[in-house]
């Protein structure tokens, strides 16, 4: 069992390699990994000559003052809570004031300006899928950019993580990601709702060719990087360490383990974000909404240039009823008949291996599932993709070394995490699972979604069965991409595996848009 699930990943990871040769019309010779460093995210040993890179001592400096080379300190080793940071949930109206919102300040203007962001309600209005559509509660007030808080920030070195095809067509793509969700106020009492939006600031140059991979602006990511390590800092100097910490509510934020911050934390926090936020880096939003109130729970993407939104795919292996039909742009979970159902569901497909064999947590809902988890998803495969179970569908959507956003539907990133609570025995070995860098912190399991009302990644979750009301909420997803993107960072910074590669246009670079 171990060799075959072994061989399973080695085989994945070497497929990668040969896919990325079909899609390119670059050919240089690249090696794939031995077998032992398949699940290593360590950067790659060969850096792009045209991609510029700063100097280690830029992306690493801590000091103000000019330093001598050889008596530069190393900087302290990221963690989780230095990548990632949650909000407590807002229980007042004070804590709703003191709360970040998208109408706060960007480097050129508001974060979300107001009618940009009207713009973005008016299209949530028109998704939906089969007889369901997103609504609002109260129109005038959601479309405030005021009104949606800051729930989660996240910053990535790498939005499609160390995935090989994922960066050959798509470039490394450092990011900053915006969580936010409404939060509305009577009297002194908060309302957050279920409804998300993930605004994701691309820290690239200008991409004007879509057939072209995305290209890394390193200076620009080594300044957030700096500015990181200063809040870093300055929590150390109040007392509060963010090391050997696990993921969970940011640690500033609970000061002497009461629920209060650090006095200064958020205005550092806006700091960041006024300071590396703008609109030519505003890049792609992924929403979630429901009818006004209730589910289901509705999932679709937009990218943005020049004020303009253009709606894109969900990413994964689909196969429309008709074959004139598109992809779908629109995804929904629905629990309307009293079972749990994913429409429209991704395709199991062992050829399609740039869409992550079309496994998804869809798989996971079937109501015998339980009597299945050791029945093989590609028992006709000729390779050995055949070795994939059902038992290990939760992890492979987990591991952000196989599976990024330009490969795994919305919903599978949304629920891998409330499936594993569901269904006793979704495990895989390593390898398939993902493996956590040596001196990363974990997840609190407190924060792990258990709920399966609970579709938030990294947010406020909301309980229905258990414990009714928003919880802080993290995927085991999400934190093992805190903990990737950590890692990356110690790790200094990462190239794709071969030069520049030109993608093919049956390889789209847009389809590897974070998300």
């Amino acid at each position: 069992m171990k060799n075959s699930s072994h061989n399973i990943y080695v085989w994945i990871a070497i497929a990668l390699f040969d896919m990325a040769f079909a899609c390119s019309r670059t050919t240089p010779a690249v090696t794939p990994p031995p077998p032992t460093d398949a699940n290593d995210v360590s950067s790659s040993p060969t850096a792009s000559s045209k991609t510029p890179s700063p100097p280690p001592s830029d992306v690493n400096d801590v000091s103000s003052s000019p330093t001598a080379p050889s008596q530069t300190p190393s900087p302290p080793l990221f963690d989780v809570n230095d990548v990632s940071f949650l909000w407590p949930v807002p229980q007042t109206k004070a804590d709703v004031d003191a709360l970040i919102s998208l109408n706060d300040q960007a480097a050129d203007g508001k974060i979300f300006p107001d009618e940009l962001f009207g713009k973005l309600i008016d299209v949530a209005k028109t998704v939906g899928v089969g007889n369901f559509r997103i609504s609002f509660p109260n129109d005038a007030e959601f479309k405030k950019p005021v009104t949606w808080k800051v729930a989660g920030i996240r910053v990535n070195p790498s939005a499609l993580g160390t995935h090989p095809l994922a960066l050959i067509q798509g470039g490394i793509i450092p990011s900053i990601r915006l969580i936010v969700q409404p939060v509305t106020v009577d009297g002194d009492k908060a309302h957050v709702h279920d409804f998300t939006a993930h605004v994701v600031f691309l820290q690239t140059f200008p991409h004007p060719d879509k057939k072209k991979p995305f290209q890394l602006d390193n200076e620009a990511f080594a300044a957030i990087i700096k500015d990181l390590r200063g809040i870093k800092t300055f929590l150390e100097q109040a007392g509060v360490t963010t090391a050997n910490k696990e993921l969970n509510i940011h640690p500033g934020f609970r000061f002497t383990d009461k629920a209060n911050e650090v006095p200064g934390f958020t205005g550092k926090l806006r700091t960041l974000l006024k300071t590396h936020l703008s609109s030519k880096r505003l890049g792609v939003i992924s929403f979630m909404g429901i009818p006004s109130r209730n589910e289901p729970w509705m999932f679709f993407k937009v990218t943005v240039e020049n004020g303009t939104f253009t709606r894109e795919q969900i990413s994964g292996h689909f196969v429309p009823p008709d074959p004139n039909q598109k992809e779908p742009a629109s995804q929904m979970l629905s629990n309307a008949t009293g079972t749990m159902t994913v429409e429209p569901a991704t395709v199991p497909d062992a050829n399609a291996l740039r869409q992550g064999f079309g496994v998804s947590t869809a798989l996971l809902f079937r109501p015998d599932v339980s009597s299945h988890l050791d029945d093989d998803l590609f028992p006709t495969a000729t390779n050995e993709a055949r070795g994939l179970k059902l038992r290990h569908v939760a992890d492979f959507i987990a591991n952000p070394a196989l599976r990024n956003t330009a490969n795994t539907d919305c919903v599978s990133c949304h629920t891998e995490t409330t499936r594993r609570n569901t269904i006793a025995g979704l495990n895989a070995p390593e390898g398939i699972a993902f493996k956590y860098p040596a001196g990363i912190s974990k997840v609190a399991a407190s924060v792990l979604p258990k709920d399966k009302w609970n579709v938030r990644d990294f947010g406020w979750g909301f309980n229905f069965f258990s414990d009714k009301g928003f919880k802080p909420t993290i995927t085991q997803r999400a934190a093992n991409e805190a903990a990737q993107s950590a890692d990356l960072i110690n790790k200094g910074p990462i190239a794709p595996p071969v030069s520049q590669p030109v993608a093919n246009v049956n390889c789209p670079a847009d389809s590897n848009l974070p998300h």
